[in-house]
């Protein structure tokens, strides 16, 4: 695909048909994002302003377009933002997935068959179960967009383009100054780029070191800004998300992430297997076309080489309060899909053989547009259960305040947790099922570091609240250790909910 001329890109009917086609499988998939949602940092971002939040909790970071985003929505109301973000999310995913196409679709002949395979396996490689919490966020549509910059810059790198290599930073520093992790997407997509392109080895060692220098450039850059232009001014340190480097903290990262990921997925070892499996293929593959030692090694390198870098960003992570999003290792989940592109490079000539993999790609891609459609309703239950339980909690402070004409010294909360991760709810006379096995987040009651945001975004103003303490049980109930889930004593308010 040639970028020489963005005016051409929608000329041809068949990308008019499928950008359309794509508008509208998407807003199928996310269409409850057009409603009222919440992560844990848009209560902050709610409870503190988003003009504040944005200035002092994502400029910090070195998000400047982020920053820039937060700034121009800031005076508008929350229900119009998630219309806004969302479909501005959705027109910018559907470039993805088609820029994608685009590019991959060049590798092979252009017959209906092929169309079809490589379509829905960008639409998967761009919308998955990893991809799709980056719908939930306030600044989703930059989210989107620092994605598709990292697709652009990787295939400009690998292009024949005079000034590839500057087109393909400047595009990068867009993503590194909207969001970090998404430089990882630079990395996967230059990898296969370079697989799909054959070079030989030592072409193919050159422009993969190349691409390490480029994504460390960047990243210097980023890091230079943030500790000596936006440090000064904002004292970055005192966030969450800074920390300092030990070896032994890097490690215990590694191994919380890497264990996450492909052990304690769901179901487990799920994604584990899939690697496994893919690997195997293309040692039968390769060993088939005679092309072992030298496709094999390239291709095992990219997987170890994505994996690697896709867990840097973690180095800002406090080792001690480790937490895992799905978000971080996107690049590692389109691996996936551009692994099942490259098997299929080598297969697609055999008409029985593209007929399987048409089969298994259509199933994939069902399954993985209602697994996605499910996360999200999965996680508007958790936003109604956060509304019940943060709402309780204010209405009791309020009726002990009243009563008592003092505020309570502490609250207790006293969260269980059970092994069955899909739990009934009964919530306003209506019952929901919960499945935590699925979720992307903590529940809000849940999340030491925003609690105090949301109990004053749902108290609907601004309360000094007294000291709040948890206590965790596991593999219980509230009722096996509790006479009453709510009450008083010692003038201290204690509550307890099943999670």
């Amino acid at each position: 695909m040639k970028f020489s001329n963005v005016k051409t890109f929608f000329k041809k009917k068949d990308k008019q048909i499928l950008f359309f086609l794509t508008i509208i499988i998407s807003s199928l998939i996310v269409i409850k994002c057009f409603k009222l949602h919440y992560t844990s940092d848009t209560y902050r971002a709610l409870y503190s302003g988003l003009d504040v939040y944005g200035k002092y909790a994502i400029l910090a970071l070195g998000r400047i377009f982020s920053w820039i985003y937060f700034e121009l929505i800031a005076n508008l109301n929350f229900n119009t933002i998630c219309v806004i973000k969302t479909f501005l999310s959705i027109i910018i995913v559907s470039f993805c997935i088609l820029v994608t196409y685009s590019k991959f679709i060049t590798y092979f002949k252009k017959n209906i068959k092929n169309i079809i395979i490589i379509y829905l396996l960008s639409f998967i490689c761009i919308i998955n179960p990893f991809s799709i919490e980056l719908f939930y966020f306030i600044e989703s549509p930059i989210m989107w967009l620092s994605i598709l910059t990292s697709i652009l810059a990787s295939i400009f790198f690998v292009s024949k383009y005079k000034h590839k290599y500057i087109l393909s930073i400047l595009l990068l520093l867009f993503t590194i100054f909207s969001y970090q992790p998404n430089i990882n997407v630079f990395i996967c997509y230059s990898l296969f780029l370079i697989l799909f392109e054959q070079y030989n080895i030592k072409k193919c060692f050159k422009m993969t070191v190349l691409c390490g220098i480029e994504y460390g450039f960047v990243a210097f850059i980023n890091m230079i800004f943030i500790f000596y232009v936006l440090n000064p001014i904002f004292n970055v340190s005192k966030y969450k998300y800074a920390t300092h480097f030990t070896l032994d903290g890097f490690l215990k990262i590694i191994k919380f992430m890497l264990k996450q990921l492909f052990i304690n997925s769901y179901p487990k070892y799920l994604y584990l297997i899939i690697y496994i499996i893919l690997v195997l293929s293309m040692i039968l593959i390769l060993y088939h076309k005679k092309k072992l030692i030298k496709n094999f090694f390239c291709y095992l390198s990219v997987l170890f080489l994505i994996v690697i870098f896709s867990l840097l960003p973690t180095l800002s992570f406090d080792a001690n309060n480790l937490y895992f999003g799905t978000r971080f290792f996107i690049a590692i989940v389109m691996s996936f899909l551009l692994s099942i592109i490259y098997i299929y490079n080598y297969l697609f000539t055999n008409k029985k053989n593209q007929n399987i993999f048409l089969f298994l790609v259509l199933t994939l891609f069902i399954f993985n547009s209602f697994y996605c459609f499910n996360l999200l309703n999965n996680q508007f239950k958790i936003n109604k259960l956060d509304s019940n339980q943060l709402t309780t909690i204010n209405k009791v402070l309020s009726s002990y305040e009243n009563y008592n004409k003092v505020s309570p010294n502490s609250i207790f909360i006293t969260l269980t947790f059970r092994n069955d991760k899909i739990v009934n709810y009964k919530i306003d006379n209506e019952e929901i099922k919960i499945n935590y096995n699925i979720s992307f987040f903590q529940n809000a009651i849940n999340n030491n570091v925003f609690i105090l945001d949301a109990l004053n975004y749902y108290n609907g103003k601004n309360r000094n609240y007294p000291t709040i303490k948890f206590a965790y049980f596991y593999d219980t109930k509230c009722e096996d250790i509790l006479k009453h889930n709510i009450f008083e004593y010692d003038n201290n308010l204690y509550f307890c909910f099943n999670q």
